[in-house]
């Protein structure tokens, strides 16, 4: 979609999880979100990534084309590994919630943390702790508000992946708690180290490209990106 990394690249995650590039496909861009979500039931696309309960795929499944889930099985360790490569927020997950799955069915999918609540990292620790604490005390108050209000438990919101490193606070909270495990912290540790990294890269690499046309500003940033992902695995 034209304006929408996001979504952009979570389709270039799940393209590498089957061994392909955009190289691979057809790419066919958008005007909106809305139009990239309708577009299977107008017959202009044949495969789009997104939410599994958007309105458009609930409108697709009950169209003539129909809708099928591609499954990303859990057990794949090369799809996963290809996938982490390039988007590491997200994990195996079983759906029971999406368009078109009748009750009681459920689809093997790529997932990510929601909720995510943001913050900066310069937000006190004493008040991110509140802050969480208090959202996981008046949990009852809301956790009916709508179907998947369930993942606003601490037992699954408060453990990686996610878009983002967890603040100090939140973890402080998660371990009284005793949510917060050795694995999530290594996780916080790499997620932070990449992020670190990242700022770097772009501090040195925007007053030296600045003056690029959009489309190779973009193109050698993202080499630029992959250079500094090599780095952190090698």
């Amino acid at each position: 979609m034209v304006g929408n990394p996001s979504v952009n690249l979570k389709c270039e995650a799940i393209l590498a999880f089957g061994g392909l590039t955009t190289d691979d496909v057809e790419v066919v861009m958008f005007p909106t979100y809305a139009a990239a979500m309708s577009s299977m039931t107008k017959n202009e696309a044949d495969f789009t990534c997104t939410t599994p309960t958007t309105s458009q795929l609930y409108e697709l499944a009950e169209s003539p084309r129909g809708i099928r889930w591609i499954p990303l099985e859990a057990e794949n360790q090369e799809g996963w590994a290809a996938l982490d490569g390039v988007l590491p927020i997200m994990s195996p997950f079983e759906e029971d919630i999406a368009a078109g799955l009748a009750e009681g069915e459920n689809v093997q999918m790529a997932a990510y943390r929601y909720p995510v609540i943001a913050t900066t990292a310069e937000k006190s620790a004493d008040e991110v702790y509140a802050f969480i604490k208090a959202l996981d005390e008046t949990y009852d108050l809301y956790k009916d508000g709508t179907a998947t209000m369930i993942r606003w438990d601490l037992a699954q919101a408060g453990l990686p992946p996610a878009d983002v490193p967890f603040h100090e606070g939140a973890i402080r909270y998660l371990k009284e708690k005793g949510i917060w495990t050795d694995e999530a912290e290594a996780w916080n540790q790499k997620r932070i180290a990449r992020l670190d990294a990242m700022i770097a890269a772009w501090e040195e690499f925007l007053p030296a490209n600045q003056d690029l046309p959009a489309e190779e500003f973009a193109a050698k940033w993202k080499e630029k990106q992959a250079e500094v992902i090599a780095s952190l695995d090698s």
